[in-house]
């Protein structure tokens, strides 16, 4: 990760930012999914395998403490869209950690197993659905539960062996951590934390000055579908809006609002082209209106493994179409009289072409 933003006052919380970024390596040299909250749904830390993940796996962390009380050891694991998950092949981990009194934190991580569409539309036509499930006590994983769940003939091969491999990755990442905190150079602790966030605040608001504003709406077509994504996006010195209230409905595929939420805002963090800290003080900065009766707002019984493959690239699509309409000199390849092309790395593991 770069230092690109951190100034010399800020010497402590690019520290705590390179050894955060270290915890999560392993995760993510592995494409997995990886986000480190406070116990009151905070975000620290996340670093996100794909788009679908920026803003739903906190979110997904909080969800599954609220329910359950994690306490250190503990594991949880979810794959139900209703509680921040974002298709049933995506398997949600969470584990707590106390780093001082008082201070708890909580990690997540996420893989892809099983991906299935169906032929109805259904999301029981997608796996097994997982609410917030206790998994593990003090390390120890309940086996009787994976091989009940590994039972259920909609669950793909290999369910238990992935999970017990990425359980223990989890739990290895917490042990870092808690090793990492006794080391007071490190800053890992809750008045570090304090000072991290307010140095991140500094840099994104920095980063937010140079975003285009104003206002612009655009429409984009999903691809092998009838429906229209219609976005309106709002561009101030302090808020980011991805208003998709005016987008169609369907009865065949949606995603929830956070998957929605996190493509756009993967999407922003390409443009800029940036190594931005992924934590409360970028995301506060961020938000969304996608009303009910959109494709943006999922609600059972819809399946959306289809949404994640076709209306995940067609937000982050329309989102650069806003921004290139919205100040033609941000840096977006066009090509006059052709569609312009727009190749957007994301995170440096995936590129995704953009016909604007």
């Amino acid at each position: 990760m770069s230092m690109a933003g951190w100034d010399f006052s800020m010497a402590r919380s690019a520290h705590l930012h390179s050894v955060l970024e270290r915890v999560a390596k392993p995760l993510a040299d592995r494409d997995l999914s990886f986000a480190m909250i406070q116990a009151d749904g905070t975000a620290l830390h996340v670093r996100a395998a794909s788009p679908a993940d920026l803003a739903s796996l906190p979110h997904a962390a909080s969800v599954c403490h609220q329910y359950l009380r994690l306490k250190e050891g503990d594991l949880a694991i979810l794959n139900d869209p209703a509680s921040s998950g974002t298709s049933l092949a995506s398997i949600t981990l969470v584990t707590a950690l106390s780093i001082e009194p008082g201070f708890d934190v909580l990690f997540a991580t996420r893989f892809r197993l099983g991906e299935t569409w169906g032929t109805k539309g259904a999301l029981s036509e997608e796996g097994v659905r997982i609410p917030p499930t206790p998994l593990a006590a003090k390390g120890e994983i309940n086996r009787d539960l994976l091989a009940a769940i590994s039972g259920h003939p909609a669950t793909p091969m290999g369910f238990a062996a992935a999970v017990e491999k990425y359980s223990k990755l989890l739990l290895e990442a917490a042990a870092r951590v808690k090793s990492i905190a006794r080391d007071p150079k490190t800053q890992l602790s809750s008045n570090g934390i304090k000072a991290y966030l307010a140095d991140s605040r500094k840099i994104v608001t920095t980063l937010m000055h140079r975003l285009p504003l104003g206002t612009m709406t655009v429409a984009r077509r999903i691809p092998g579908a009838k429906e229209t994504l219609k976005l309106h996006l709002e561009v101030t010195d302090e808020k980011v809006l991805f208003d998709f209230k005016n987008s169609d409905n369907s009865d065949r595929f949606a995603v929830t609002e956070l998957t929605a939420l996190g493509s756009c805002l993967w999407t922003v963090l390409a443009l800029l082209g940036e190594d931005v800290p992924v934590n409360a003080a970028l995301l506060e900065h961020f938000q969304i209106s996608a009303p009910s009766n959109t494709l943006l707002s999922w609600k059972a019984p819809l399946g959306t493994e289809r949404g994640l493959q076709t209306i995940v690239p067609a937000i982050c699509e329309t989102v650069v179409k806003a921004f290139a309409k919205l100040n033609p000199l941000l840096d977006v390849a066009s090509s006059a009289g052709t569609s312009a092309l727009a190749q957007v790395a994301f995170g440096g593991v995936k590129k995704l072409t953009i016909h604007i």
